[in-house]
């Protein structure tokens, strides 16, 4: 692989957890680290010719796809409550609600 490749993936994880830091949406939430973690696992297996970095990769996808599978099915339930609950996905709207109670 390039170090263009390399500098990618570096990029689109911070960029990631930029967005993670600076979200004030439900959705951005939850997409924002799947972001992050995507290319946490292209990079472990960035040697393609090393058995170790390839069987860590697998190992990592499998275990962030189970995780994605049961606490992100969790986190979308509780966003699909509070969306129902208020109508409202941004953090700005609950505080507005809220303060005015």
């Amino acid at each position: 692989m390039a170090i263009t490749e390399f500098l990618l993936f570096i990029l689109t994880a911070t960029l990631g957890g930029m967005f993670l830091c600076g979200a004030n949406d439900l959705i951005t939430i939850f997409v924002a680290p799947e972001c992050f973690s995507l290319c946490s696992y292209l990079l472990s297996g960035y040697t393609k010719r090393d058995l170790r970095s390839n069987e860590a990769t697998m190992k990592y996808l499998l275990m962030g796809g189970a995780k994605l599978f049961y606490s992100g099915s969790w986190f979308l339930l509780a966003i699909w409550f509070i969306w129902g609950g208020d109508r409202a996905s941004r953090n700005c709207e609950w505080s507005y609600q809220y303060t005015n109670v």
